[in-house]
């Protein structure tokens, strides 16, 4: 993970938000006290900081000069300030920071982190920015990137929906509501019969100051609505609310279907998503094939490293389990040492030498734990033949696990 650069003269504040970052984020914070220190740092960089706090007076520096200096190193910046103007305010808004921060007391700590959190997951995700005006576009396109955002543009509906239709991650949607042939109330309904509001975020805007505007938009299963022209801090609350609102979502759904020690599908996301791929075989076009898999003797490391290494063992499983199988392939962990692999559309033929290869480089690849070397195996059944159910194709998978720990472990049995 990238570290996050603290640009403060204070020894007291500058350490507080040294800990903060490092604490709340898991990022490596680097702290220059001064503008020189900053450019020498930002120079001897092997990579770029995610994001960088900066006081807003040095005493090297006291015209706010450190944040230009962040920004031309395209570094997205959050400024602090003792106080504030509404002429400052303007001004730093105009530099296309993050945000702003009055250095009032602890509790801006709580906002900081909040945000930097935010900041440090949107460099994942993906907007759609829908606009027949050249300039608005750009003046969204330029804020969304200001917070890490990979911004798409489009100048009317048809063509935001074939970039939809080739890029299906895209989370966020910024739409006008008058434009040519297909207004912004449209697209959000075309929108709606592919995304729900919980996985992808529509923000209508229109510079028509009506109930009716936003009452179309809400309807048609918009997020939420902004009138331009509008204050860069009042897309930055909507949108900010937003994302983390889909973010909040996506969380409690991960932690109702992943497992919290190994990051892989749980039991009922194995079977719930296994039931739908059983029910898509049954109406043809796919072929499923089950694989159970048992750690070898795992209660061994266990009692002789301990429950610490045991986890660590697991992790490390689970990472090359991950890192072997498709996307399209169901990865579960299904309890203790024991772990699944539903795979879409395998050749029978080749089962045996794919699970084999995986079986062999868990054998030749130990876990590392504490500085020691953890030598592990696996026993894995696998299934390629038709089954009645899903639960049956499992329980057929499960039975040859049984056979390759009957014949000595360490081994693959197919059926």
């Amino acid at each position: 993970m990238s570290s996050i650069l603290v640009v403060d003269d204070s020894k007291t504040f500058g350490a507080l938000l040294k800990r903060m970052v490092e604490r709340e984020t898991g990022c490596d914070c680097v702290w220059a006290k001064s503008y020189a220190q900053c450019q020498s740092v930002l120079e001897a960089a092997a990579e770029p900081f995610a994001a960088a706090l900066l006081d807003l007076n040095l005493p090297d520096a006291p015209n706010g000069e450190v944040v230009d200096l962040a920004l031309s190193r395209e570094v997205p910046s959050v400024v602090f300030t003792g106080e504030l103007s509404r002429e400052l305010r303007e001004h730093i808004w105009s530099k296309r920071i993050v945000d702003y921060v009055l250095k009032e007391g602890m509790h801006n700590l709580d906002y900081v982190s909040r945000l930097l959190k935010r900041l440090l997951r949107n460099r994942g995700l993906r907007a759609l920015v829908v606009d027949d005006s050249r300039a608005m576009r750009a003046q969204v396109v330029s804020l969304l990137r200001a917070h890490a955002y990979q911004v798409y543009e489009a100048g009317d509906g048809p063509h935001a929906l074939g970039i939809l239709d080739a890029d299906p991650s895209i989370r966020l949607i910024f739409t006008d509501c008058t434009m040519p042939g297909m207004d912004g109330v449209a697209l959000t309904k075309a929108i709606r019969k592919m995304e729900t509001m919980q996985r992808t975020v529509v923000i209508g805007v229109s510079s028509l100051d009506e109930s009716s505007t936003t009452v179309g938009f809400l309807k048609a299963g918009a997020n939420d609505f902004i009138t331009k022209p509008f204050q860069t801090e009042e897309f930055y609350c909507r949108i900010g609310q937003n994302i983390d609102m889909m973010n909040m979502i996506e969380d409690i759904t991960n932690m109702a279907n992943l497992d919290f020690l190994t990051g892989l599908g749980n039991r009922k996301y194995l079977f719930e998503t296994g039931r739908k791929l059983f029910a898509s075989q049954e109406r043809g076009g796919l072929h499923l094939t089950a694989a159970i898999m048992d750690l070898d003797h795992f209660k061994r490391v266990n009692d002789t490293y301990g429950h610490e290494a045991g986890d660590a063992v697991l992790k490390h499983f689970s990472t090359l389990l991950a890192g072997r199988f498709r996307e399209s392939d169901v990865v579960a962990r299904m309890g203790g040492e024991e772990f699944c692999v539903v795979t879409v559309n395998m050749n029978a033929e080749n089962a045996l030498d794919v699970f084999d290869t995986f079986r062999r480089d868990v054998a030749n690849r130990p876990a590392v734990y504490d500085g020691r070397e953890i030598p592990c195996s696996v026993s894995i059944g696998v299934y390629t033949k038709a089954a009645g159910s899903f639960e049956e194709l499992i329980k057929a998978g499960d039975d040859l696990l049984y056979q390759a720990k009957e014949q000595g472990r360490n081994r693959v049995v197919v059926g």
